[in-house]
């Protein structure tokens, strides 16, 4: 029974003791040499088997010398028999250990690795006795951890928390400033400072292990004004041989700033700026400091200072662009369309086209073609990709399906004579396409322009017979014009025709013949002699010299009266082909070979020594099928 009860007790312990704690003592030691556990708060460290202790026991006689002894969990106890007759032994009181007969100038040793007191006596001398206290090594003292310094304010509450390791039971303060007090229980130093200042208090944090100190620089600012705080960051880095700099950043308006530490070749300034070049590497431990009238703001720097990088190598040579795609895209009307021009290269990329169809638009940096087609026909793109390397060009043709019809012209119009250095507008000719998407102009004196409504100033006088195309994408239409560009104002007066005759001759190409008869101006005193004379009809244009009787060389001109303001002239021009430059005018097929008459208006252009003058002359026009056709005025 005094055994069973002896194991109980023992098996209460062992439960009543930290598993935790037990499990350290027990286990494997650490590579740090100790095992750690934070036992209800507490911090415990046992000791690594290298580093536990053997406390030993001397048996002088009848007594147990210590008799009473306090040992760390894993300590070994050791009792040595020092007599030299006697034989003695050591057991447990709760039966966890005995010794059996100790010969004197022998020894028994026992590891105690559970917590508790033990007690133990001698079987062979009862009256013996002595225990064996194992208790938890004290944790070690508290280490403050929470910053040196602290600024307040002169009737503002101020509030700072003590913060340390070791799990502190009490906190406590000396020479803190007036109206401030500290915690003991919490750490919390706290209150309404009543006097400005820098106060210099000793703040501790205590546990059972002893007591860990620091000393708080509080400073105290009247009230209203505060001490700086440094918000720049407390690490940087700089390069050997790079310019540097670092701006000191800090509330409260500081009025000066101070440093201590810096590198050789940085210098602060009086606005907080550090700059400089620093010549060598290493890193640097900086105090920098920030100043107003209620006191000083520090933070430390950790300045690294490194040898430049390496520069990267060169990036490979740009590639010239390349067009990838095919020569045609089909799309149809009013139906929205994306097409990509796909193209290799080195970026950056840049896409143009000289043209895209109405409706749609290019995105010079996606290279997109998008939108909705609303006219269609057939339209060449060049389009063009270019980047750093070159620029690839290709055509690509669009065709755009809808219905579509043959190009024909309207009636062109008359376009009056200008004097030399007078803009001419011209007009596109309507056309019966609603599709018409392109209207190109030459304007007879080698230069060209695009639009259907364009304005162009000629550069000499003369007769010009410009040219319009049309396109709808599909089709092209051209038609040719004239127009009169005089050196000076023409005498004032209109040319007027009184009679009028054309004839057509279908069975020999180039025997068509047109004879007109009427007056023109001139100015007083007008002599024919060397003066020259033109007569145009849309794209037909004669120029003639006159003699002195006012004749042409082949008699196909002349001029009669005695020139006032007017004179008479007759002109008959024969073997001319007149059904292509009379086409404009409405001599079709339709009506060529028709005997129904038909009244047809033709514009006839007469300049007489460069002063120009324009008549449309209305025709009746009927012919025999095959043979012949006729008009008159």
């Amino acid at each position: 029974m005094k055994t069973c009860l002896r194991n109980l007790t023992h098996f209460c312990r062992v439960l009543l003791a930290c598993a935790f704690c037990t499990a350290l003592i027990q286990g494997a030691d650490n590579p740090d040499g100790n095992n750690t556990c934070d036992c209800k708060g507490m911090k415990v460290t046992v000791r690594s088997a290298a580093s536990r202790a053997n406390t030993g026991v001397s048996i002088v006689d009848f007594v147990f010398q210590v008799n009473a002894i306090t040992v760390n969990p894993g300590d070994t106890v050791t009792w040595t028999n020092t007599t030299t007759t006697t034989v003695h032994t050591c057991a447990s009181n709760d039966g966890i250990w005995d010794s059996g007969n100790i010969a004197p100038g022998t020894s028994f040793s026992f590891v105690f690795n559970n917590l508790g007191t033990f007690n133990y006596h001698c079987n062979i001398h009862p009256s013996m006795t002595g225990s064996v206290t194992v208790a938890l090594p004290p944790p070690p003292a508290p280490v403050i951890s929470s910053s040196n310094s602290a600024a307040a304010t002169v009737g503002s509450l101020f509030s700072y928390q003590i913060a340390a390791s070791n799990s502190p039971t009490s906190f406590g303060a000396t020479n803190l400033p007036p109206g401030i007090s500290v915690s003991s229980s919490t750490g919390l130093v706290s209150g309404t400072p009543t006097a400005s200042g820098s106060f210099s208090s000793t703040i501790s944090a205590i546990n059972a292990g002893g007591t860990g100190t620091l000393t708080l620089g509080i400073g105290i600012s009247p009230s209203g004004v505060t001490t700086p705080v440094i918000t720049s960051p407390s690490s940087d880095t700089a390069t050997v041989n790079v310019a540097y700099s670092y701006q000191i950043n800090a509330t409260n308006s500081p009025t000066s700033y101070n440093e201590s530490g810096l590198p050789a070749g940085l210098q602060l300034n009086t606005s907080g700026l550090i700059s400089g070049t620093v010549q060598t590497t290493g890193t640097a431990t900086v105090n920098l400091s920030a100043t107003n009238s209620a006191g000083t703001g520090t933070l430390t720097l950790t300045l690294t200072v490194a040898n430049p990088s390496p520069p990267p190598p060169p990036p490979p040579p740009p590639v010239a662009p390349a067009i990838t795609n095919g020569v045609s895209v089909s799309a149809a009307l009013n139906t929205p369309l994306q097409l990509q021009i796909m193209a290799t290269g080195t970026a950056p990329l840049n896409y143009g086209s000289d043209v895209v169809p109405p409706g749609m638009a290019l995105n010079s940096t996606s290279g997109i073609i998008s939108g909705t087609p609303t006219e269609p026909g057939m339209i060449a793109m060049n389009i063009s990709v270019a980047n750093s390397a070159g620029t690839a060009s290709k055509m690509i043709i669009m065709t755009i399906s809808g219905v579509t019809t043959a190009l024909s012209f309207g009636t062109p119009p008359v376009y009056t004579p200008v004097v030399l250095g007078q803009p001419v507008t011209f007009n596109s000719v309507p056309a019966n396409s609603a599709d018409l998407i392109l209207s190109t102009w030459n304007f007879g004196d080698g230069t060209t322009g695009t639009g259907e409504t364009v304005t162009h100033t000629y550069t000499a006088a003369g007769i010009y017979n410009p040219i319009l195309t049309i396109a709808d994408g599909l089709n092209t239409a051209s038609e040719t014009f004239n127009v009169a560009v005089d050196a000076v104002a023409p005498p004032a007066g209109s040319l007027t025709v009184s009679k009028a005759a054309l004839r057509f001759t279908f069975s020999s190409s180039g025997k068509d013949q047109l004879a007109i008869s009427g007056t023109v101006p001139v100015v007083p005193g007008f002599t024919p002699s060397g003066k020259s004379v033109t007569v145009a009809i849309g794209s037909l244009i004669q120029t003639s010299n006159l003699d002195s009787k006012g004749k042409n060389g082949d008699k196909s001109f002349s001029l009669t009266g005695k020139p006032a303001s007017t004179v008479k002239f007759t002109f008959t021009l024969k073997n001319l082909d007149l059904f292509t430059p009379l086409k404009p005018f409405g001599f079709t097929n339709a009506n060529v070979n028709t005997k129904t008459p038909a009244t047809i208006s033709v514009p006839i252009l007469l300049s007489l020594n460069g002063a120009s003058y324009i008549q449309t002359i209305n025709f009746i026009y009927s012919a025999k099928a095959g043979k012949t056709g006729s008009a008159k005025k």
